[in-house]
């Protein structure tokens, strides 16, 4: 009996594993690409949005406002 519950604890955890290790992005290669009118330098700053760091010590609202980022304000949401 415990080598029964030794075997299926070992093919739980190999399940798991093998689950894991397949999740993620099937297009990690595209993500990186810059658009072709893309004139400015390519560093850390295109890569940064930093539209939501009001949000981190700001005091709770009174009323909703709405905070965007999309592609117009973050431009490596650009998909091609």
């Amino acid at each position: 009996m415990a080598l029964k519950l030794q075997f299926f604890l070992l093919l739980s955890i190999s399940c798991a594993i093998l689950h894991i290790s397949m999740a993620g992005d099937p297009d990690i290669l595209t993500d990186f690409i810059p658009p072709p009118n893309l004139t400015g330098p390519l560093d850390g700053n295109y890569f940064t949005f930093t539209g939501m760091r009001a949000l981190v010590d700001a005091p709770f609202p009174d009323a909703f406002k709405v905070t965007k980022a999309a592609m117009a304000e973050f431009p490596a949401f650009h998909r091609f």
